[in-house]
């Protein structure tokens, strides 16, 4: 690592505390500092809503992370903060709410201190992996980031626009992984991998990387979750055997806020350790995790009422840490619910009625426990 007069570390608190002082969120620095390019490492995230993100920026989000730096629209480098998708070329940046990058950029930091990290972020909402070919020429839905509608005709497809961000961002850092999320639009698509396998090859031919590590998600199929979904992970989940250096993320334990498809805040924060876990694994040779946490004990009643059933248990442990917990109502194959938190609340019961609940802890790698003991309550019958 080359060494300076001042740290990029010392410069990096200054510009934290110039950027505190001023009040200025997402301040855009006049000159990027100085990378050494080959510990800058530069991650790209692409795909369609769930990675462009729409999940809530809540409070624990807004924090900038030291150690990382966001790519902005005028070419430069500033501390990253999230909404990470705001300064995509391929949609209006005011859509942009929290994806995966924030929680990699946080669990990558903590992980290497000894490394700066880049992130790129170019997703698109209501995209196919048909407009994310190299040579896709076809209409894309909706208008371009100035407004204009997006025709296809004369203009930059979505492959194009991000391979010149790529290339721009090169010249401070090494590019060492693509991140991909989508396949909502192409649930049903038995050709996606082979598909998805096309556009690997020709981003790692366009930015001299025949290795270049890439990580793509599962899409939701909890609760409620389209029933193509199951298929289409299922298809997904071969990609490592077909593409050398390729990962795959599950979304086991995640929950969305519209009943089908995106993903609310906790879950993104869930996929970008999921995202992290794997890249530290094909990028710099990390142990995958495969143990499980411990088997949720202790489930005891806490509130009732004549409509709800609200219980609690002791916290499981992990080695890496627990995620969250899903539980499973009435002896139920699929998930009832998903929580980050030892406590569940079942609404929506009548007088009376019995809950019967098994639980499971999952942690970030996706790993996931037995289910624990039968919790049997049940609401109050009559009013006290």
């Amino acid at each position: 690592m080359k060494k300076s007069g001042i740290s990029r570390r010392t410069l990096l608190a200054v510009l934290l505390m110039l950027q505190l002082l001023l009040g200025i969120s997402g301040l855009i620095y006049a000159a990027n500092p100085q990378f050494d390019k080959e510990t800058f490492h530069i991650y790209v995230f692409i795909g369609q809503s769930n990675m462009a993100g729409r999940g809530d920026v809540e409070a624990q989000d807004t924090a900038p992370v030291p150690g990382a730096y966001l790519f902005n629209s005028q070419g430069s480098w500033e501390v990253a903060t999230a909404p990470m998708n705001r300064y995509t070329n391929s949609e209006l940046g005011s859509r942009a709410k929290l994806n995966p990058a924030y929680t990699f950029a946080k669990a990558m930091t903590q992980a290497y201190p000894e490394i700066t990290f880049g992130i790129i972020s170019n997703a698109r909402g209501g995209t196919t992996i048909d407009q994310w070919q190299k040579d896709y020429d076809g209409p894309v839905a909706g208008n371009d980031n100035d407004g204009r509608p997006w025709t296809g005709v004369g203009q930059k497809n979505l492959y194009t626009r991000t391979l010149e961000r790529i290339k721009e961002a090169q010249q401070y850092g090494t590019v060492k992984g693509i991140l991909w999320h989508q396949g909502e639009g192409n649930r049903s698509d038995v050709a996606y991998l082979t598909k998805l396998a096309k556009l690997i090859n020709d981003l790692r031919a366009d930015l001299g990387d025949p290795d270049l590590a890439f990580v793509a998600g599962e899409v939701y199929n909890g609760p409620g979750a389209y029933t193509a979904s199951a298929g289409f992970n299922a298809r997904l989940a071969a990609l490592p055997q077909q593409v050398a250096n390729t990962g795959v993320i599950t979304t086991a334990g995640t929950s969305v806020w519209d009943t089908t498809t995106h993903f609310d805040s906790v879950s993104q924060r869930i996929l970008g350790y999921r995202y992290a876990d794997r890249i530290k694994q094909l990028v710099y040779g990390a142990a995958v995790d495969t143990t499980p946490p411990s088997v949720p004990q202790g489930i005891h009643m806490v509130d009732r009422s004549m409509t709800h059933v609200t219980f609690a248990w002791e916290p499981s442990s992990d080695d890496e840490g627990v995620m969250g917990y899903e539980i499973y109502l009435n002896g139920n194959g699929t998930p009832s619910y998903s929580t980050t938190t030892p406590s569940c609340t079942v609404t929506g019961l009548g007088p009376g009625a019995l809950v019967l609940a098994n639980i499971l802890a999952f942690d970030a790698a996706g790993n996931r426990s037995a289910l624990s003991e039968m919790f049997v309550g049940s609401a109050e019958r009559f009013r006290p």
